[in-house]
């Protein structure tokens, strides 16, 4: 059977008349295609979950269609689209070498497009649309289209389909075969599914001569753009299905049931007396003691915060006392929530007594609950707090969580619940807080989601926890060289810091040198804070603090009248000191969170450290609001760690890896471990830190909106102009 390729779209020739007028230029089109993504043939893939799988459900015996447009790098097997749990699955397309085979029914029954019928391999775009329709009589004809074109079909007569296909439970992926194998090479876009056929004159509209078409009017079941709607989430592609596209949420976080959690911290802002707390949830069951959200210290002294659980046959938001001294409210969930649906919880209380439960909007009761909170008590989402406060260890939530959200004040419900089933953007609300988009803002490090709280715009969310007895960051080398021996110019560091002590003798940096201080470093000792420049004492600054973050600026400016300054918070500190000795630098290693020879680790948090190799006026550093700027562009700026932001966990090695933001000097963690990340930074509290998630853990479901997808091993850089 001929074959035919896409000949590329003729480009018509314009006259313009010596002495005419130009055409006005044509509006932009209403709709296009300008993006795809790029699969490497070895490990990326998307997975759009078991959603439309289930949707589609088993014993399937009605028509199920598919498009999608794909080109080629090279001529080598890679999976195209696949319903599967493992290997071959219910509906599949893969390229093989010089062959195109769409198969059904784990290719109990397949169509081989290969070289005998005409194709060629080729590194243009090309379209391709299979169909699966069964003849009301039990068996099913399987057609394939290649640019338009009819290639072949399997009659039902020949072909019997004997039993239906099971769908549910099924994963879709794109770009691959099974998620471990057949990485497809090349570029993928415009990916769609129908319960329905697609007739020859469908097929023609979608392929409308070698241009992806509008698909609307066709009513695909899912449709997923591809590059087109993806926003990249590290490390992640996040590509919701087209009629979700415009909604508030699409991702979420499942929980585990066992020991998963999201730890927002110890926050005076968030745990309030007076408070409004939301979230959606979808359970994967109903069992015991299922924590939703803790703010508890269940059996523990003092104070008890509260606490919203599945509570066996009941949903309760209560007190965190002993049993016996409980004020809550519950209602049953027989014949109010199901598994496997999403609802909104929302608990009220007024700080004066009187307290009040919601469920999608409607009143489930009331009580006299009153919160109380001391220093153990954290809020936590999906899992309690420990019995003596701190991290969670206990009855965690068996289901999905989004859309999280405190208020530190009584809000009307219908500020919150709008009727229609899906979240509302809570951005701007009075009081809010605390706000968690949980999924659609989440960022994995390799071992623990990042979950930002969306109520405080900050610029910086984490940073490192250093324990002061052996943690430290090695830096390397490479920065003491580019400056060398005999340095005598401009030299700036700049770092966020919040002292858990200042009585002892802790470094926060140094220039390693061949005294005790090195030649460039600071530390806390004895409650003074201490610079030293060639291992010679330059200030001495009483300092104390032990509860605040604070921006330290070291400016040498290496003039011949030199004017060094040190600046606490924006504020010059001590007397200016004159010219120093040339530093010598040349393979001298820069350390965080120590002094050199005599060690000295720091006991604390660091953040946002930076290097200039020039002198700098302090405002280009600090901006007076008491939270970091972004130093993007700067000039001088040489090395920057931005600490907990960027920072990925190696669990085999035990170290963490602070990439350099703008050089190439990388640091390397010694004696720290995964639970040294915190989302305590400057000026923002509530940021959530996972325990024991992973990255299957962030799903593309959310309330009112399913088969969003969610890439594998890809990168922003795969979202690419590169469309047929």
């Amino acid at each position: 059977m001929p074959i035919l390729f896409n000949p590329g779209k003729k480009k018509g020739i314009f006259m313009i008349p010596s002495g005419g007028t130009k055409s006005p230029t044509p509006p932009t089109p209403s709709w296009s295609s300008t993006k795809s993504l790029a699969f490497d043939g070895v490990d990326d893939y998307v997975s759009c979950g078991t959603s439309l799988g289930d949707l589609i459900g088993d014993n399937y015996n009605g028509s199920l269609s598919a498009s999608l447009w794909f080109k080629r790098n090279s001529n080598t097997l890679g999976g195209l689209i696949n319903f599967t749990t493992s290997s071959w699955g219910e509906f599949t397309v893969l390229a093989y070498v010089d062959k195109i085979r769409f198969a059904i029914n784990a290719a109990a029954y397949y169509i081989d497009y290969d070289s005998t019928a005409g194709y060629v391999y080729d590194t243009d775009w090309h379209h391709l649309a299979v169909v699966m329709t069964p003849d009301g009589g039990g068996t099913t004809d399987i057609k394939m289209y290649f640019d338009g074109q009819l290639l072949t079909i399997i009659p039902s007569g020949s072909s019997p389909i004997s039993s239906n296909l099971d769908f549910a439970g099924k994963e879709l992926f794109i770009g691959t075969f099974d998620a471990s194998s057949y990485s497809f090479d090349g570029y993928i876009d415009e990916v769609s599914f129908f319960t329905s056929e697609l007739t020859a004159v469908n097929v023609t509209s979608i392929y409308n001569l070698g241009t992806p078409n509008d698909l609307t009017s066709l009513s695909p079941t899912a449709w997923y753009r591809m590059g087109e709607n993806s926003t990249f989430k590290s490390p992640q592609i996040l590509m919701p299905e087209q009629s979700n596209k415009d909604k508030v949420s699409n991702y979420s976080m499942a929980f585990d049931g066992v020991n998963d959690s999201i730890d927002c911290g110890q926050s005076a802002s968030i745990l309030t007396n007076t408070f409004t707390v939301s979230c959606w949830v979808n359970a994967v069951s109903f069992g015991t003691w299922d924590t939703i959200i803790g703010c508890d210290k269940w059996n523990g002294a003092g104070n008890n915060g509260w606490i919203l659980r599945v509570d066996g046959t009941e949903i309760s938001f209560m007190n965190g006392k002993s049993p016996g001294t409980l004020d809550k409210i519950s209602f049953t969930i027989s014949g109010n929530m199901n598994t496997g649906t999403w609802y909104q919880l929302v608990a009220v209380c007024d700080g004066a007594g009187n307290s009040e439960l919601f469920l999608n909007g409607a009143s489930m009761g009331t009580s006299t609950l009153t919160a109380a909170y001391d220093s153990n008590i954290r809020f936590i989402i999906g899992a309690r707090n420990t019995n003596a406060g701190g991290l969670p260890s206990w009855d965690s939530f068996n289901g999905k969580i989004d859309e999280v959200s405190v208020f530190n004040e009584v809000k009307a419900i219908g500020d919150i619940w709008n009727g229609t089933g899906q979240p509302t953007d809570l951005t701007g609300e009075s009081g809010l807080v605390g706000y968690w988009k949980m999924g659609e803002e989440a960022v994995f490090n390799s071992t623990n989601w990042l979950l930002p709280n969306k109520a405080q715009d900050v610029f910086s969310r984490y940073s490192l926890d250093f324990d002061g007895v052996g943690d430290y960051i090695d830096c390397g080398t490479g920065i003491g060289t580019s400056f060398g021996d005999g340095y005598t110019g401009g030299i700036v560091v700049s770092l966020w810091f919040k002292a858990d002590t200042t009585s002892g003798d802790d470094g926060l940096f140094t220039f390693g040198g061949t005294g005790s201080y090195g030649e460039l470093s600071v530390g806390l000792k004895a409650n003074y804070l201490d610079v030293y420049v060639a291992n010679s004492l330059k200030l001495h600054h009483s300092f104390t603090d032990t509860t605040d973050w604070h921006n330290l600026v070291i400016n040498l400016d290496g003039s011949a009248t030199s004017t060094n300054q040190v600046y606490l918070d924006g504020a010059a500190i001590g007397s200016t000191f004159g010219p120093y000795t040339a530093l010598d630098l040349d393979a001298v290693t820069f350390f965080i969170a120590q002094y050199w020879t005599s060690f000295y680790p720091f006991q604390g948090k660091i953040d946002e450290v930076s290097i200039f190799n020039t002198a700098k006026a302090i405002g280009d550093i600090w901006d007076g609001t008491g939270k970091p700027t972004d130093l993007t562009g700067e000039s001088g700026l040489v090395s920057w760690w931005r600490m907990g932001e960027d920072a990925t966990y190696d669990a085999t090695a035990s170290e963490w890896t602070i990439p350099d933001k703008v050089g190439s000097n990388n640091g390397t963690s010694a004696n720290m471990t995964n639970d040294d990340l915190t989302g305590d930074a400057p000026g923002v509290t509530g940021n959530g830190t996972s325990a024991n998630m992973t990255i299957e853990d962030r799903v593309g479901d959310a309330p009112d909106s399913e088969n969003n997808s969610l890439s594998y091993n890809m990168d922003a850089a795969d979202i690419v102009e590169e469309t047929p």
